[in-house]
């Protein structure tokens, strides 16, 4: 009994201490593991990731405002709140003479856009909106919010050189269509087709019933929008930030599509960069020239964050040296006789001492309410371009000022600069 006893009592003190050894045994090992962790995430960290990093190179680019840039030293700057400066190539006097046209005629919606074409470099890159003054000049210049209007007869007129078919001296007949075209106006009536012009001067006259017409005989739904894609619709643009894609959709099952797309009054949106970028090929000899915005980023510590450098190859030919040099024939017939004479010449007489060439579009909605758009894109002088430029204005049933008008004292103001002349 005595033994039995002594048994009870021994037998759980040594389970106790086998218990406590094992526990005793787990917490060591548990401790190394935790030990070899903790080592390893120390010896994993760059201690220089552990300062505060300065804004990275191209992360910049999300805050491109240059709605909130100023003039700083004679230069067009905008500076964010970790003191990085974004420094622009814009003319600082010249947004800022833009900017106060704008604002002097209270257009609801305005856009001014000019940039070298020898270079690219920006210029002028304002927006203005009477209406929403939330929206910015990136917004208003780069977003395809207006209808391509009659300035899509540029890319008709490429088509239709292209096919041919129709040169530049033929005569064509029409009568009607000055303001609104119908399916009916695009049948031949030699009875009441009294007005005769041919295609640079129904170019320059915005003839809507003359593209329609040529449109309808001469192009197809696939031949016009091929063309289209060249002068870079529903195109990607080599910029520093997205610019919306200008659109074109032809219905094939509307017989009388093409004719009024040829015409400029298709489904066909158009933003004023791209506007600018189209008249750059006809400027530029067939070649379109691409702008740029940011000159140089330094971060607050003067890091060279970001240096623009020229495009070392050229973008492709869109259109034959000979057809860019017809088309620049007829864009200048556009100033001297056509859409855009009023804002240059005064009776016979010149207003300026420079020449200008560009194409006029203006479409007027009536829903939800009466508003017209109005187009000028062109470039100037029309011998040597040295600027390209696109102006877009929305105007309610009693107009501001017209796009032309902008244009206009726009390039006036860059010639007086830029020549050191006074431009009348």
């Amino acid at each position: 009994m005595t033994g039995r006893k002594s048994f009870y009592i021994v037998a759980p003190m040594i389970l106790f201490i086998i218990i406590f050894s094992l526990l005793i045994i787990w917490l060591f090992v548990l401790n190394r593991k935790k030990g070899a962790s903790d080592e390893t995430t120390l010896q994993s960290i760059n201690l220089k990731t552990m300062d505060t990093p300065e804004l990275k190179p191209f992360v910049w680019k999300k805050y491109i405002n240059t709605t909130a840039a100023r003039e700083r030293n004679g230069v067009f700057e905008q500076v964010l709140d970790n003191g990085t400066i974004i420094r622009y190539s814009i003319d600082p006097w010249l947004q800022q003479k833009a900017d106060s046209i704008l604002s002097h005629f209270k257009i609801p919606w305005a856009a001014v856009f000019m940039y070298s074409i020898k270079d690219g470099r920006i210029l002028v890159f304002k927006g203005r909106s009477e209406k929403d003054k939330r929206l910015t000049d990136l917004e208003l210049i780069t977003k395809a919010w207006a209808p391509g209007a009659s300035v899509f007869k540029v890319v008709s007129a490429s088509a239709l050189l292209s096919t041919g078919a129709v040169n530049v001296t033929d005569t064509w007949c029409y009568h009607g269509g000055s303001h609104r075209l119908t399916s009916k106006l695009l049948v031949e009536n030699p009875a009441k087709d009294n007005k005769c012009v041919n295609l640079p001067m129904a170019l320059a006259q915005s003839a809507n019933v003359v593209f329609a017409r040529l449109g309808k005989r001469y192009l197809t739904r696939k031949s016009l929008l091929y063309h289209a894609s060249s002068w870079g619709f529903h195109m990607d643009f080599n910029f520093i930030l997205p610019v919306e894609k200008s659109r074109i959709k032809i219905l094939a099952r509307d017989e009388n599509a093409v004719a009024f797309t040829a015409a400029g009054f298709g489904e066909v949106t158009l933003s004023p960069f791209h506007g600018a970028w189209m008249m750059s090929i006809a400027g530029n000899d067939g070649i379109p020239v691409s702008p740029w915005l940011v000159e140089s980023v330094k971060s607050s510590e003067n890091k060279i964050l970001f240096s623009h450098k020229p495009e070392g190859t050229p973008q492709g030919r869109v259109i034959s040296s000979t057809q860019a040099a017809s088309l620049r024939k007829m864009l200048e017939l556009t100033v001297t006789s056509g859409t855009a004479r009023d804002a240059f010449y005064k009776v016979d007489e010149a207003r300026y001492n420079f020449t200008c060439a560009g194409k006029t579009g203006t479409l007027a909605r009536t829903e939800p309410e009466y508003l017209e758009y109005s187009w000028f894109t062109g470039y100037a002088p029309a011998d040597k371009p040295e600027v390209v430029f696109a102006v877009a204005l929305i105007n309610p049933a009693k107009w501001r000022t017209k796009s032309i008008f902008v244009a206009a004292t726009m390039l006036k103001l860059y010639f007086e600069k830029y020549h050191k002349e006074k431009s009348g």
